[in-house]
């Protein structure tokens, strides 16, 4: 793009929204003008320039296409109940299919929608904490795979940091990646002009007992003090959090089993076993009581009086969360709060089984959380990327009606 093309961020963010309404919504132009309050000659003049400048790109990629739209209404209907400053919702229907593949579909859709409001809304100079799983790794993929974009390349000094230790490189499936923070963090700072990155290097459960000698011999220990958070937060604290929110159950890293048993599961057991068992009865009637932030485990409070949980098995799953949290190495409460105290904390994610963890890390308007955990409500999402069916159901369980998921 030639220098005298520069369009400001803003214009460039209502351009793009101009050019989803008229070519993917399909809408006219005079209902566009109506819908954004601007003239029709504006309208008709972004598009023209959005071609100009390659926002608009006619190619066909069958297989690969994912297609989804951003739902205006339902965004503004989340930003009217909790306190996030920005939502993005697709509609993109989840149906869980009981391999995975529709779910890993759905965190391709929700890592392109996010890409497409990160690139637009980051800005020259933040430093952004980066977690694993599948909403983050197509989030960062997404953009990478558009580094030449004109927005993309205006950014400058963008610092990258991974916030857990790995699973493994061993993929899940043919199908569906084990995608961890440092692979995240290295494919999300190639997305930008000279940018840097922060790899732990390191297993997010290693064997052993002593945790800190083998962290602090690969450096990792460094990167995520809490002393050196606390002592210099220009240096270490990212502005920026991009997440990915876990249960428990299903696909879930911590659930794999493999022919090639991932090394973070060794050590992690038996702890991990029996919290699994644990939970077991009450996944299966649809309650995930045990959620992830970048593998910092937490528990959820059921937000229904069925399946009820008796209080020495609730006791006995937190005393298994809490012990694993010792061993993984991750950033902990405190450090997820700094990020939040910062600058801002994004989760993408959705589908079924991570529903309860998703409305735990949200705070209604009047201040109280839609669902307890252990994390605590200071913990709660400033921007959430999801999709339609979770973001209903979010709303339901807002109001108070009842939540009639299938």
């Amino acid at each position: 793009m030639s220098e005298g093309s520069w369009v400001d961020p803003d214009d460039w963010n209502q351009m793009v929204e101009i050019c989803r309404l008229y070519y993917i919504e399909e809408k006219t132009q005079t209902a566009i003008a109506k819908k954004r309050k601007i003239s029709l000659s504006k309208v008709s003049r972004l598009l023209k320039q959005a071609r100009e400048l390659g926002v608009v790109r006619f190619h066909i990629e069958e297989e690969s296409s994912l297609p989804w739209q951003r739902l205006d209404d339902l965004e503004g209907e989340l930003l009217a109940h909790f306190q996030l400053e920005r939502a993005i919702v697709i509609d993109f229907p989840y149906k869980n299919d009981g391999l995975g593949l529709q779910d890993d579909r759905l965190h391709q859709a929700l890592g392109s929608a996010c890409a497409d409001f990160l690139r637009g809304w980051l800005r020259s100079g933040d430093h952004i904490g980066v977690g694993g799983g599948r909403g983050p790794y197509y989030t960062a993929k997404y953009l990478r795979d558009t580094a030449e974009h004109p927005l993309q390349r205006r950014l400058t000094d963008i610092k990258v940091t991974s916030l857990t230790g790995s699973m493994s490189t061993t993929p899940w499936t043919s199908a569906i990646p084990v995608v961890d923070a440092d692979e995240n963090a290295v494919a999300l700072a190639s997305a930008f002009q000279e940018a840097s990155h922060r790899r732990l290097n390191a297993p997010v459960a290693p064997p052993g007992d002593n945790l800190d000698a083998y962290w602090g011999e690969s450096g990792s220990a460094q990167v995520l003090s809490l002393a050196n958070w606390k002592r210099d937060k220009d240096e270490f604290v990212p502005n920026v959090g991009l997440v990915g929110v876990g249960a428990l159950a299903g696909e879930h890293r911590f659930c794999k089993k493999t022919k090639r048993p991932l090394y973070a599961l060794d050590a992690l057991n038996p702890e991990l076993n029996t919290l699994l068992e644990l939970i077991q009865p009450f996944v299966d009637r649809g309650y995930y009581p045990v959620g992830d932030v970048c593998n910092r485990l937490f528990f959820v409070e059921s937000q229904t009086k069925v399946p009820e949980m008796d209080e020495d098995v609730e006791k006995a799953i937190k005393d298994c969360v809490s012990n694993l949290n010792k061993r993984i190495l991750s950033v902990n409460k405190e450090q997820l709060r700094m990020i939040r105290a910062r600058g801002r904390l994004i989760a993408v994610a959705g589908g079924q089984f991570k529903f309860d963890a998703i409305s735990s890390l949200l705070t209604r308007r009047d201040g109280l959380p839609l669902a307890v955990n252990t994390l605590g409500k200071e913990i709660s999402v400033n921007i959430l990327c999801t999709d339609v069916t979770t973001a209903e159901r979010l709303l339901r369980r807002a109001l108070g009606q009842e939540d009639h998921f299938a």
